[in-house]
């Protein structure tokens, strides 16, 4: 370890800490010490920061984080109901188990049916079928008899997997909702690859040109099997899309995609989240700033609440609250060699808010309606309604920490005085 591996300061590039070893292969070893080692690092820099014992270890605490679902609005009352906790491994068994279980019934119906073909060929039994159906039939009827015991055998898979299930109390697990439609890929798949092999086995000579082109009707099979795990962490991208696409791909990526839920998706590169609004694919979006696309007679987006400046008022009402919007920060350098500039900053910018409001009440060039309008929001929020400073926007900060604590975002509810000790200290 190098002596200064406890260096705090930001302009030198971090030490690394050498790790000796004659391990061969995978070694966990680094793994394991890597929290402990970091974890007494940054007890040294908290010391070395002037931090007191006692505040290290809150400091060094991790925050869990808990996957839970979005928001869902009901349809029919507009009404939100709360997210619940996600079960991941749910979320994972499902769509990677009916993908398996699509991937091994494909892989035993259809297989078979290139190296059956290409012996029933050779055998010369088609030739004496041949008086009796027609090629098409005849290779109809290979593809219907290898659906028929693909079907079959997912039923039993199926209901052997739900019985089992059942006697395990994890029934949820099971996504009933899918089964149709795991069944309608399974015929899609099934057709379409027992198709491509009875094409190919007519038209091998051999059963060793069978087995050499056999990787080719396994391949259909395989590859979407190896990009599980790229579309599951992005159903909706790129490659998921252009994999649906593709014939021989659809009926696994089909059903991998629509056995996950939606999720968020970033926009693509260039393009903005109004270019999307507008195209349908997106519902709606919050934005702080207004699009350029919005207009309020003439423009392609409008406000969702239209009479948006009630709904606000109403708040205010029953709360009390207008959320405040900004923090002044200061380095923690600065302040230590002059803990008045707190203190002064904040006299500052309360001065300068309370000048600039008396200068709109005085001199409303704003608007032809700048007055009426200040009187309107006053008649409901008081005259200082943007307050600076702590003691005014303490209502709001307590509501703040307790909707943080509400969240479990923090493991108790912090008080005002907490967040903002240093600044108290200073006087």
């Amino acid at each position: 370890m190098p002596p200064d591996a406890a260096d705090t300061d930001d302009d030198k590039a971090k030490p690394r800490i050498a790790f000796y070893t004659n391990a061969g292969g995978i070694d966990e070893t680094r793994g394991w010490l890597r929290d402990p080692v970091n974890r007494g690092l940054r007890q040294v820099q908290l010391a070395q920061l002037g931090v007191p014992p006692e505040r290290r270890e809150p400091l060094l605490q991790g925050v869990g984080i808990e996957p839970v679902s979005l928001l869902t609005r009901d349809p029919k009352t507009g009404e939100l109901h709360e997210a619940k906790k996600k079960d991941e491994i749910q979320e994972f068994v499902a769509p990677f188990g009916l993908v398996m279980l699509l991937t091994m019934i494909v892989m035993v119906g259809a297989a078979p049916m290139l190296s059956a073909v290409t012996e029933d060929k050779n055998q010369r039994i088609f030739e004496m079928l041949l008086g009796l159906a027609t090629p098409t039939e005849l290779m109809a009827s290979r593809v219907l008899a290898a659906l028929g015991r693909s079907l079959t055998s997912s039923v039993f898979y199926i209901a052997g997997a739900v019985f089992v299930l059942q006697g395990m109390s994890m029934l949820g697990v099971v996504p009933f909702g899918l089964l149709p439609w795991f069944f309608v890929y399974l015929i899609a798949h099934v057709t379409m690859l027992c198709t491509f092999a009875a094409a190919l086995g007519a038209a091998c000579s051999s059963p060793q040109e069978a087995q050499n082109l056999a990787v080719v009707l396994v391949a259909p099979i395989m590859i979407p099997f190896f990009l599980l795990m790229p579309v599951m962490q992005s159903p909706n991208g790129t490659l998921a899309t252009v994999m649906s696409l593709i014939p021989p791909f659809t009926p696994p990526m089909m059903l991998l995609r629509q056995a996950l839920p939606a999720g968020v998706n970033a926009p693509a590169p260039g393009q903005s989240l109004s270019d999307m609004l507008i195209a349908g694919e997106l519902e709606a979006i919050y934005s702080p700033p207004r699009p350029q696309a919005y207009h309020p007679e003439r423009g392609a987006i409008v406000r969702l609440f239209p009479d948006f400046r009630k709904i606000e008022q109403e708040y205010f009402r029953k709360t009390g609250a207008f959320p405040p919007q900004h923090l002044i920060v200061v380095r923690r350098e600065v302040w230590e060699a002059n803990r008045w500039i707190a203190r002064s900053l904040t006299d500052a910018f309360i001065a300068a808010n309370d000048c600039f409001s008396a200068a709109q009440t005085g001199f409303p060039y704003a608007t032809p309606w700048l007055e009426a309008e200040l009187e309107d929001t006053a008649a409901v929020m008081g005259d200082d309604f943007h307050p600076y400073g702590l003691e005014r926007n303490r209502d709001q900060i307590e509501m703040f920490a307790a909707e943080a604590f509400r969240l479990g975002l923090t493991r108790r509810q912090v008080t005002p005085e907490e967040y903002f000790a240093d600044y108290l200290q200073a006087g």
